[in-house]
């Protein structure tokens, strides 16, 4: 800065000369960040029901036969089927042997739904059947109005 003049006197170096006030020119910058805590508004219950078999169709119909269970678990617990996504995959294992693997994914706002139809698959199903925990979710409308 070759100089400024403030009231009047020239100053070098924001330093004034002959005892007038500098005008210095500083910047601000600020740095914010902030939290927010808020009930989840969904809950989440993954669902894995796989099966090896040498006969593929007997794998796929014992696999379905339990995927029909666990849909029906989650009806009586108020989950509609609308709310759970299906996928199935058919791969094999070996020369002789086809795996079958289905995954329903439901979501509801109920977080008893969830727990109790978990409760019920994890004690009334075998090993073929995999609950995950229940997950909390928030929707992304509720992440909207809390933004």
């Amino acid at each position: 800065m070759e100089g400024c003049r403030s009231n009047g006197n020239l100053c070098k170096n924001g330093i004034p000369s002959r005892g007038g006030p500098a005008v210095v020119r500083r910047t601000i910058t600020v740095h914010a960040s902030s939290e927010l805590a808020c009930k989840p508004d969904l809950f989440s219950l993954s669902v894995s029901i796989s099966n090896t078999k040498e006969d593929a169709e007997a794998a796929q119909t014992s696999v379905k036969r339990r995927s029909e269970y666990v849909l029906q678990v989650l009806r009586n617990n108020g989950i509609k089927e609308k709310n759970v996504e299906k996928s199935t995959d058919v791969s094999r294992v070996c020369e002789e042997e086809v795996r079958v693997r289905t995954d329903l994914v439901a979501q509801t706002e109920s977080l008893q739904a969830c727990e109790t139809a978990r409760n019920v698959l994890v004690t009334k199903m075998d090993s073929t059947v995999h609950c995950s925990a229940v997950k909390p979710l928030h929707s992304p409308a509720h992440r909207a109005e809390k933004r």
